[in-house]
């Protein structure tokens, strides 16, 4: 039982892939904001084999490709890779790096599930992040994907007219705006033996309060506003993907294991708790199992004893038949002892 049971082997490839946008910003800007002060944090890491990027407008894009190295290797350079890019100074309107690591698990995922029903999206969206959140906490889940989830946005949308009539620079609404959501970083206080990490924020924690930042005063001599001059929005971004089960908007969970995870097992695990969320979802919504590998796996571990009871009897019998009975049971003892010492053999060496 302590055996990993999978479809096929898992093989690393090595690669990772990092992606940081900056919209609207040209290839050659691109190449002196992103991709030189990464290529300069990332040249001095070790267990790196190649690097090549390239710079497109609004995005530089890199591929490292990484020695021969074991799983736990290859985790610690994946690791340090990490920590060089978060050593960068991004520019303010630049996103966060994307990435991404896969190995051949992403192609054949273990569990494939569907969470669907005619909800609003933020529901939906918050029931798959939740779902999400359990499915990581089994033991031996490495990554759940998710597909279908368009990301908030909160738009604020000046009005041109209202802006000039109170002699507002759209600059001023940018700069306020920046200014009034702010986390800054203030550095460590050490008192005795113990650190404490210093951060002054002052982020927006809803909506209506981007309409409340200050802009200046208005003709009146009362305070001008973002809502006097603007509109905000709580919008979702346009979709990417669309996904749809049986005709109701859906989003999709592909599972991954670990290494030496059970594919039966932890396949059971999320079976269990699919009934579970459907109990709670009720008429609402459904979770629905898309995919599982488990059941092949089981079909064929079921062929595989079948097959092996089946020679063994064979062989047993025309031993016994040929060589008498003394030769069948000593081959009959040893032909699963033999067995049981390769897979102590494969476990005990991992």
């Amino acid at each position: 039982q302590q055996l990993p049971r999978q479809l096929m082997s898992e093989l690393a490839f090595n690669w990772v892939f990092i992606r940081v946008d900056q919209p609207g910003v040209p290839a050659d800007d691109i190449e002196q904001l992103l991709t030189i002060p990464m290529e300069s944090a990332l040249e001095n890491v070790d267990g790196i084999s190649s690097i090549t990027n390239r710079s497109k407008e609004g995005y530089s894009f890199f591929s490292i490709k990484f020695e021969q190295l074991s799983d736990d290797e290859f985790d610690s350079a994946y690791q340090d890779v990490k920590d060089a890019v978060a050593t960068v100074s991004f520019p303010e309107d630049a996103e966060e790096p994307f990435w991404v690591n896969f190995s051949s698990a992403d192609f054949v995922p273990m569990v494939s599930l569907v969470l669907a029903g005619d909800i609003p999206k933020d529901e939906l969206f918050t029931i798959a992040e939740e779902l999400e959140d359990e499915i990581e906490g089994i033991p031996g889940i490495s990554k759940v994907d998710v597909g279908g989830i368009e990301e908030r946005q909160i738009w604020v949308e000046v009005d041109p007219d209202r802006l000039a009539a109170a002699h507002i620079p759209i600059d001023r609404v940018v700069s306020a705006l920046r200014g009034a959501n702010v986390s800054i970083p203030g550095g460590l206080l050490t008192v005795g033996s113990t650190d404490y990490v210093l951060r002054t924020t002052n982020q927006f924690d809803a909506v209506a309060r981007i309409g409340e930042v200050v802009l200046g005063a208005s003709a009146g001599g009362g305070a001008l506003t973002v809502a006097d001059v603007a509109s905000v929005q709580d919008l979702w971004e346009e979709p990417k993907v669309i996904a749809r089960y049986e005709n109701d908007p859906a989003v999709t969970l592909t599972v991954a294991k670990k290494t030496n995870g059970n594919a039966l097992a932890l396949s059971a695990q999320i079976q269990a708790l699919v009934a579970r969320w459907n109990e709670r979802l009720g008429d609402r919504a459904r979770v629905a199992v898309a995919g599982d590998s488990s059941k092949q796996i089981e079909s064929m571990l079921g062929d595989l004893q079948s097959n092996a009871l089946f020679g063994m009897i064979l062989v047993v019998v025309v031993l016994w038949i040929f060589l008498g009975f003394r030769n069948a049971a000593l081959t009959a003892l040893g032909i699963p002892l033999a067995f049981l010492g390769t897979f102590i053999f494969i476990w005990w060496t991992g």
